[in-house]
């Protein structure tokens, strides 16, 4: 079967499957039916109350079928738990990874934050500087963003970060996640992409057609798109 083909019907049974709950960090291949329901947050729509503990989810799309890194930080009484997971959306295989089903898989890892570490992190947070101030913004699966959603208070809030390199390479909680990263996979670095200009780096709505070598060659993996606005993700169709 051509490969395209084949991962176009891959999609076409993920996306149906997206409405899965997920409780935490993607787990394994099962947690790719729930990715989303995770990056939208309606799992934490529906435990966030004023009663709960401080959480927050952090998801750097780094190119979908290239590589996804997600952090997980709960609350606890001397600071908070950093969980952390690093995957890839596509059957390939590089140093990160030896082999396609490990990338799938990922690697996980997880470390205590201190009352410090904890409070600087949502410092740094708190002080991130969107590339598009407060305006919409269009999540591109093959392209580079950053998800931030928080409980607290019994409200849960997004954010959305796009940009070239220099400006998502300053987020401040960007440090400190990659400083304290528990998984040991090196960060993948952002590459120029010719969707990143025609979008804008996600201002305008893009079609993700042929715009890239890899996607007219149908290498790019599974199509899909999140719109951020008003402090809400919702899901796109390609």
């Amino acid at each position: 079967m051509n490969l395209a083909i084949l991962r176009s019907l891959t999609l076409a049974i993920l996306l149906p499957l997206a409405i899965v709950a997920c409780s935490g960090p993607p787990d394994g291949l099962a947690g790719r039916f729930a990715w989303y329901d995770y990056v939208s947050g309606q799992d934490m729509q529906r435990t966030c109350s004023r009663s709960t503990l401080e959480r927050y989810r952090v998801v750097f799309n780094a190119e979908y079928t290239k590589q996804v890194r997600t952090y997980d930080i709960l609350q606890k009484r001397d600071g908070a738990t950093l969980r952390g997971r690093v995957f890839r959306g596509s059957l390939t295989s590089d140093a990160s990874f030896s082999s396609a089903v490990g990338g799938l898989i990922g690697r996980t890892g997880q470390l205590p934050l201190n009352a410090a570490g904890f409070a600087a992190f949502k410092q740094a947070v708190a002080g991130a500087e969107p590339y598009l101030a407060g305006e919409p913004v269009y999540l591109r699966s093959d392209s580079y963003f950053w998800v931030v959603l928080e409980c607290r208070g019994g409200r849960v809030l997004a954010r959305a970060f796009t940009g070239p390199r220099d400006h998502l390479e300053r987020l401040p909680f960007r440090r400190i996640l990659l400083a304290n990263d528990p998984t040991g996979v090196p960060v993948r670095v952002q590459r120029p992409l010719p969707a990143d200009q025609l979008s804008g780096f996600g201002r305008a709505y893009s079609l993700m057609e042929s715009e890239t070598t890899e996607r007219a060659e149908g290498d790019a993996g599974p199509l899909f798109q999140f719109r951020f606005e008003n402090g809400r993700i919702g899901i796109l169709g390609g």
